[in-house]
């Protein structure tokens, strides 16, 4: 999968989203940096790691994380679950286009590999019948 190197930000959406903006500066500033780091790893809207790994990720203290983590997961701005030792949160509306992404190029694939008639054949096809109706 190609690499896209800019991440498409609505800023509309970032201000009007009454769910991010109930949260506090450090909490909107964590859920940027999970943003970030989102696009960078796979674009796929989830990220999981230990409480001091993505404290680490978004360079910030594990109890700055703890605190704006349960921020974001309280107002629903991220969907964020704990097990086992491992936080992992979702960006609901990137996840939603990862899914469309996979399926558009599942869809893509499935009919390249339907398709019939090769480049090469279509030009013999174009050729032999446009020389049959020229000597009609």
């Amino acid at each position: 999968m190609p690499k896209i190197p800019a991440l498409q930000f609505y800023i509309g959406d970032w201000q009007k989203d009454q769910a991010v903006q109930q949260c506090s500066l450090a909490a909107r500033g964590l859920w940027w940096e999970l943003l970030q780091a989102m696009h960078e790893a796979d674009r796929s809207g989830v990220i999981s790691g230990t409480r001091e790994s993505l404290a680490r990720l978004c360079r910030c203290h594990p109890d700055e994380f703890d605190l704006a983590i349960t921020e974001l997961d309280l107002t629903k701005t991220a969907t964020v679950t704990f097990g086992h030792g491992i936080v992992t949160v979702c960006n609901r509306r990137m996840q939603r286009e990862h899914k469309e992404r996979q399926a558009e190029r599942l869809r893509q694939q499935r009919h390249r590999e339907n398709e019939p008639v090769t480049d090469l054949s279509r030009k013999c096809h174009t050729h032999s019948s446009s020389s049959s109706s020229s000597s009609s």
